[in-house]
């Protein structure tokens, strides 16, 4: 395991325990919004160092999981993309 994944592993944990700061009528841009704005302060509080690419990864893949289809998000937003199938 890299060690982007094992900080995003910690901070998906810590998001699901403050998801419930988020309105329940929350529409899908604006709970991508919060979500990431909340990561990017945990991640400051936490005075995680990382590179400014692999902070806009990270916030990435953490809100895909928390809040989106997870690894398959990035197909779903690709144009080129015109059909996805998940087996299993």
């Amino acid at each position: 395991m890299s060690g982007l994944e094992g900080i995003a592993r910690r901070y998906r944990v810590l998001l699901r325990e403050e998801m419930a700061i988020v309105p329940a009528d929350a529409d899908a841009r604006t709970l991508r919004r919060i979500v990431g704005g909340r990561l990017r302060e945990l991640l400051a509080r936490d005075r995680v160092v990382l590179a400014t690419a692999d902070v806009d990864v990270l916030v990435e893949q953490v809100v895909d999981d928390a809040v989106g289809l997870g690894p398959i998000e990035p197909l779903m937003r690709d144009p080129t993309v015109t059909e996805v199938i998940a087996n299993g």
